[in-house]
Formats: C-alpha cells, structure tokens, sequence
C-alpha cells in the first residue's frame, strides 16, 4: 500500500508512486520515501547487491573512517580498513577499462578520458584545480552544526549523526556529475544530506544505514518536525 504523510505546509508530498520503481530494490522495504527517493534501513551491501547493474548514476558518501578508537556510527580497525572498503569501491576497475567519453556537463564542468585512470590509488583524479586556487572554491566547513537538521534533533531530543557533511560538498558534485532524473545512491547515509540535496535538484536517490536513530532524524531534512 502507497504511504503518504501531510509534511510542513499541508502538501502531500510522501508518497510511494509508480514512478519510484528505479529507487525500489526488491527484497527490502522503504524506511522512508519523498517524491524522488527511497531510505532504507539495512546493510548498505545487501541492498547494492540487490539494485539492479547499470542502474546507479553516481555514488556520493562519508564511508567510516579507519580510525584507531570505535566511534559511535561504527568502523573498522585500521589493519582491516582496506580489505572491507574494496566491496563498496572496487568498481573503479570495471570504469577503468570501460574508460569515458569526453562531455561536458550540465554544470558546464568538462568531463575528459583521463578522470577514469586509476593511477593515483584507485581515485578519480583532480578535475577542477588545474592551476591558481580560486578564492572562492568550495569554501566552507566540514561539518554542519547549525541547519535545519540539526536544530529539529535538538528540539524533539534526538541524537545527532556526528559526522555530517556540508550541502554545498554534495550539492557540488551532484551538479557535476549527474542530470536530471539520474540515480543518485549513499551506501552510508547517516542524516542523508546527500538525499536532500538530490530531491532538491530532482535527481533519484537511495540511501541506506543501519542505524535507525540516524534515519529517523534524516526525516526533518525532508519533512520538518512532526
């Protein structure tokens, strides 16, 4: 059965509709849905095995660090840090030898052959910084304190995500690399910022976590309080 829910402003704008079958992975069922994306709270691997190939656009996420203490969202030990990331990242390879055609996209950011060369360690090399710094490039903190996210947490006492990333990290790259109605996936979502940011330019998404206090305040991105 379709949900829907009135969120701030009376709209009805949580609603599971026919076209939401591209964010649908079958075998699991929505924590939550808007109109252009899907959470779900499982095992992020479980889910990608699940979603069909050629399918996902583009992978945006804050993966655990491979820090020497546990942290409270969950990582690995440093030693083991490698072995576990490569299931969720190895697919640099299959894009290596695929390689890319030269494109520009809609941001107007020149996409050339050579961002799929793996020589720097498996990563996409830099593609904006080519000479001077701009003044103005991406220029903002790494985490966010004061949003709407977090002061809805704050209002209904629930804990915070304590790693969140900045809209704008997200909103930058979302732009570059992807066009409307692309399928935008965070294996890692935590308080999904890169879910809202991806409504908010009206690409699909999914995102999945397993830790269900994390999801439930990545609702007030979409929905405001209740």
């Amino acid at each position: 059965m379709n949900e829907v829910r009135e969120p701030v402003g009376g709209q009805k704008s949580f609603i599971f509709a026919e076209n939401h079958e591209i964010t649908t992975v079958s075998g699991f069922a929505p924590f939550y849905t808007t109109d252009f994306g899907v959470a779900y709270l499982a095992d992020s691997l479980e889910v990608m095995r699940a979603i069909p190939d050629q399918t996902v656009n583009l992978v945006l996420t804050s993966p655990p660090y491979a820090l020497h203490f546990q942290k409270e969202y969950g990582n690995v030990a440093k030693s083991d840090y490698v072995e576990w990331f490569l299931d969720f990242a190895d697919d640099m390879k299959r894009l290596n030898k695929r390689g890319l055609q030269k494109t520009k996209r809609p941001s107007g950011h020149n996409i050339n052959p050579s961002f799929s060369k793996v020589k720097a360690g498996g990563s996409i090399p830099p593609n904006v910084i080519e000479e001077e710094v701009p003044p103005s490039l991406l220029k903002f903190g790494n985490n966010v304190s004061n949003d709407t996210y977090a002061k809805a947490c704050k209002a209904v006492g629930l804990k915070r995500h304590p790693a969140r990333f900045p809209a704008a990290l997200a909103e930058f790259f979302i732009k570059m690399l992807t066009d409307d109605g692309d399928l935008v996936l965070d294996p890692f979502a935590g308080s999904n910022t890169t879910g809202a940011v991806a409504e908010q330019l009206q690409r699909w998404w999914i995102a999945v976590d397993n830790v269900k206090a994390y999801l439930e305040g990545s609702k007030f991105r979409f929905f405001g309080l209740p």
